[in-house]
């Protein structure tokens, strides 16, 4: 499973991923933990800050199920890469990069 966008939203779901076992997560988030990311993504704390969302919240998403094999896909999301994926979710994202993924789901 790739998760595109880790933002109170997706954290969420990847939560909910990890605790009912999926085989493997894959992050992605390019952006940086900002001050107004703490009050919706539960993973974050003041000292987040500045950091990289995915590698935030993998710290600690991995904790909750040691059995799921936890990765970050570093670069930009492409057709190529998603097509490496069974599902992809996508959240917070720009309109373009969600269209191009929906283009990649479905070649």
């Amino acid at each position: 499973i790739l998760l595109i966008g880790v933002a109170g939203l997706g954290v969420e779901i990847a939560k909910d991923l990890a605790l009912a076992g999926v085989k493997s997560l894959t992050l992605h988030d390019p952006r940086e933990v900002r001050v107004d990311d703490l009050s919706a993504q539960f993973y974050c704390e003041e000292d987040s800050v500045g950091k990289n969302r995915a590698e935030v919240s993998l710290e600690r998403l991995s904790s909750l199920n040691r059995h799921v094999e936890m990765k970050i896909l570093e670069g930009p999301v492409n057709k190529t890469t998603v097509g490496e994926y069974s599902l992809v979710i996508c959240t917070d994202s720009p309109f373009g990069e969600c269209v191009m993924v929906n283009d990649a789901c479905r070649a």
